[in-house]
């Protein structure tokens, strides 16, 4: 190994050629003593120098120990010299994986004010990233954008998705706006992951202001990146504008691909609009672009979520008119639909037909009707069916297991369970992790916890199946749920003998596991364990703590944890507010409530549907209806989408305080929020107003509920 060249400096020639040729030879004790004798000149400027090439020179002879002795001689605080030399260790020690090192030299070199070097750093917060080494990648890139520098992109989007996975999006936020400040234009693979991010973290106003950015106006947008950006609508439940954007894009030039209408399809489905979704696949013809199989099948599960089963056949028909051929995948989707409204009868009709006309029902196939029987608790069929599949030779399937496994653990029939195990091994076939999970979770539901651990800590490894975490969680939640919480606690050791972490998600499910278990100071304990154990509670860690105090009532605690939170510097978001808000609602305090939502408005926090909810409850069981009517108003200028449910809810509460005059007021806000009231609506009003003796009133809102084609119930004319 040979050292690098030297930096241009003002070490002498024979300095530097001694130097060279020591390094050159691993004659390190040498060289390091004369560095040490070098006397001081120029201010120590080449005093300097020399230190960092003797530093670097060890590092590429792999000598780290004796590299690592020396970084804290490099005092060049506020100059340039030996810059070179420390990106080039920096980038060495990144090659070699030595982070301790890095982290160090990186403290250095922002200390001494070393300049850093854009490529250097960039390739090493990419170097960090593929390690997982977040907290030094992000330390890099802030030094890096701090000096006026940018982070090359292909850095700054690995630094994106890993702040992601670990649901740091403030920071995520602000990398990427900083890298702008410094002049840097992110790529449009940059600008797609932080519009996936802020819809993971249901920012979609911030998703839609990104994707607004890349667009001038007037102009078609790249069809991959409209497509996230639609997401971040769809789960934001904002599907009238996500609606808008599509078809302003589309108006704009935008590219038609199936892949957005399928897009919509599904985000129509999911928020009940089932006219809407059907109206994608004519819009999809009469732009020429299908409908597509895959529009088709989103189609046939959106109806299925709207529970408007019954347009399936007329679709299934369409499609065959359209050319397509219903295929496995179709009536996959159809079977689930079926399942959804409980229609397990016609799930089967839909079986025969496939043997008659074909296609021959498919592994998965199966597996859905096996889910759809076992759901319904229609065990005897599931028994007949077994034998058919057995028959057809799909028995043995792996999805098919997995969905017997499900539903015989449901039903708790060990002995035809352990029976299929045994068939199952005697084909040859082993369980995978996914099939034990399926077992550990059955057993634990059916309160055999015994078993369920027994499988994971013996049987698993008996059979050369090592468990995973995932199958580790599974059991931890099956031993909180059978309050064996103890035993659960003992399985981080347990994780830790096998390599298995454990990782901040596990910790999480323990906590919910002590909430369970109303073990509240062992839960609050656990925040401390998780930073021994090298871990750092995030925002997500507090509010599962929160979430339990909430739920049992612990209101001080919960008071006492977010003074906590604070002093931890950790943000708050909408779910740490929304806790709050349940707590104060479930300790009646109604005033304290509604001053968390002011606070939250005040930090810039959006509120969210289920914050109104939970605040509408809490004024609700307080009989404070002028404050009600005063937030249905402020819901609906926040664009927050009301159902009418929300409104019947209210109405019946009213009519039973006997408060009609209040209900009918709550039929002109309706009115006035564009929420068309429903025949439930009409029957709690005129309900309300027949038995206070208002006929006339009544008789009216009758009128209406005619003029509006709605069906009259009998129920109503006893008043």
């Amino acid at each position: 190994m040979h050292a690098a060249a030297l930096p241009d400096c003002t070490i002498t020639a024979a300095t530097a050629g001694t130097l060279r040729g020591l390094c050159n030879n691993s004659k390190w004790d040498e060289a390091e003593r004369l560095v040490v004798e070098e006397p001081l000149a120029d201010g120590g400027d080449s005093k300097r120098e020399l230190l960092a090439t003797l530093a670097h020179a060890l590092c590429e002879g792999g000598q780290w120990s004796r590299a690592h002795t020396w970084l804290d001689s490099l005092e060049v605080a506020g100059r340039d010299a030996g810059a070179s030399a420390c990106n080039a260790m920096l980038e060495e020690g990144a090659r070699t994986l030595r982070w301790g090192f890095v982290e160090d030299l990186q403290a250095v070199m922002q200390q001494s004010g070393i300049q850093p070097d854009e490529r250097v750093f960039s390739d090493v917060v990419r170097k960090a990233c593929s390690s997982r080494r977040h907290h030094l990648a992000g330390l890099l890139a802030a030094q890096l954008l701090e000096s006026g520098q940018p982070l090359r992109s292909y850095a700054l989007n690995q630094l994106l998705l890993l702040l992601g996975e670990d649901q740091q999006w403030e920071r995520s936020a602000w990398f990427f706006e900083r890298a702008q400040e410094v002049g840097h234009k992110p790529s449009m693979v940059c600008y797609t992951t932080m519009i996936r991010q802020c819809s993971a973290s249901k920012q979609w106003e911030r998703a839609e202001a990104l994707f607004r950015s890349l667009q001038s106006p007037g102009q078609p947008s790249e069809p991959h990146v409209l497509l996230e950006v639609l997401g971040a609508l769809g789960r934001a439940a904002r599907w009238q504008r996500a609606g808008a954007l599509f078809r302003e894009m589309l108006a704009a030039g935008t590219a038609p691909a199936p892949t957005l209408f399928v897009r919509m399809i599904k985000i129509y489905g999911s928020h009940g609009q089932a006219v809407q979704a059907l109206g994608q696949l004519q819009e999809m013809r009469s732009r020429g672009v299908g409908p597509t199989r895959a529009a088709y099948i989103a189609v046939i599960c959106a109806l299925g979520t709207c529970r408007q089963t019954a347009w399936i056949p007329v679709v299934a028909a369409q499609a065959q008119q359209d050319g397509l051929a219903l295929d496995c995948g179709m009536y996959l989707a159809w079977i689930s639909a079926l399942g959804k409204v409980g229609a397990w009868e016609l799930v089967l009709e839909l079986l025969t037909k496939m043997h008659i006309d074909g296609p021959e029902p498919s592994a998965e196939v199966f597996a859905a009707v096996v889910s759809v029987l076992g759901a319904h608790a229609q065990w005897e069929t599931l028994v007949r069916l077994m034998e058919e599949m057995r028959e057809r030779g799909v028995l043995m399937h792996l999805e098919v297991q997995r969905s017997l496994y499900s539903a015989l653990g449901k039903q708790g029939d060990w002995i035809r369970l352990e029976r299929l195990i045994r068939e199952f091994r005697a084909g040859g076939q082993e369980l995978d992790s996914g099939l034990w999970n399926s077992l550990v979770h059955s057993y634990g539901a059916h309160g055999e916890w015994e078993c369920a651990e027994q499988l994971v800590l013996e049987e698993m490894g008996a059979r050369g199946v090592e468990p995973t975490a995932h199958v580790f969680h599974t059991l931890i939640k099956a031993l909180g749920r059978n309050g064996q919480w103890p035993r659960a606690l003992s399985m981080i050791s347990t994780m830790q003998e096998r390599g298995l972490g454990p990782a901040l998600e596990t910790y999480h499910i323990l906590i919910k596991v002590l909430g369970h278990n109303r073990q509240w100071d062992r839960m609050e304990e656990m925040l401390s364990s998780i930073a021994t154990a090298g871990l750092k509670p995030n925002t997500a860690t507090y509010n599962a703590v929160m979430k339990a105090l909430a739920k049992d009532g612990q209101h001080k605690r919960l008071m006492g944890l977010m003074e906590r939170m604070l002093e931890s510097k950790l943000l708050r978001d909408a779910e740490t507010y929304n806790l709050w808000i349940l707590s104060c609602t479930r300790q009646g305090a109604w005033l304290e409530a509604w001053q968390v939502l002011r606070e939250m408005q005040r930090v810039g926090i959006k509120p969210t549907l289920y914050t109104y909810k939970m605040l509408l409850s809490s004024l609700d069981a307080a009989k404070k209806w002028d404050l009600v009517a005063t937030l249905l108003r402020e819901i609906h200028d926040t664009s927050i989408p009301l159902h009418v449910a929300t409104f019947d809810t209210l109405i019946s509460q009213l009519s039973s305080e006997g408060r009609a005059d209040l209900a009918e007021e709550l039929l002109t806000i309706m009115r006035e929020l564009s929420v068309a009231p429903s025949a439930e609506t009409f029957s709690l009003l005129i309900s309300a107003l027949g038995n206070h003796g208002q006929w006339e009133r009544a008789r009216q809102l009758l009128g209406q509920m005619n003029d509006a084609g709605m069906k009259v119930g009998p129920d109503i004319f006893r008043y």
